[in-house]
């Protein structure tokens, strides 16, 4: 079976030390909840991460 994307992503930029980015997370636990089977999905992105990431090639 062929898994086909989203209708709607939305990509998330956060910070571990960031106390608003880590509130958000629980206000849009729901919300994911409530739109995950109409093909909506979120992307959490840590930046710091991503830059020590081996396949990273900005």
């Amino acid at each position: 079976m062929e898994k086909t994307a989203p209708a709607y992503t939305r990509i998330d930029f956060w910070y571990s030390s960031c106390c608003p980015c880590l509130e958000q997370f629980e206000l849009l636990k729901p919300v994911y909840l409530q739109y995950h089977s109409k093909q909506f999905e979120m992307v959490p992105l840590q930046p710091m991460l991503i830059k020590r990431c081996p396949i990273h090639k900005l």
